[in-house]
């Protein structure tokens, strides 16, 4: 179950945006493997409306460093067309968006 650490949340926006703790067997598989690999994961909601045909804005994914940079923008990830071939419930491209998740981050000195 993925549940907010943030109980006081009381906007519609906070409480897509508070930092979340999902159990392994509950967590998406993109969060779940992330976490695996040490990375802390906090999800934030674009309230943007896109449109069902862009298969590129509507459901990207994007990673950020601690600072906010962007590291990784997947187009599409989360898009109910891609899901089993390409997109978050596809271990293939979970695998490749950690592998490049793990290259963006500098080696540790």
């Amino acid at each position: 179950m993925c549940t907010s650490n943030d109980a006081s949340a009381s906007s519609k926006n906070d409480a897509l945006n508070a930092l979340h703790q999902c159990d392994d067997e509950d967590a998406p598989p993109l969060i779940a493997a992330l976490t695996s690999l040490g990375f802390s994961v906090q999800l934030a909601h674009v309230p943007k409306e896109t449109s069902w045909d862009d298969v590129d804005e509507h459901g990207y994914i994007k990673l950020k460093s601690a600072e906010g940079k962007d590291l990784i923008r997947v187009g599409g990830f989360q898009h109910n067309r891609l899901l089993r071939s390409g997109g978050s419930w596809d271990a293939a491209a979970v695998a490749k968006v950690c592998e490049a998740a793990k290259d963006s981050v500098p080696a540790a000195a």
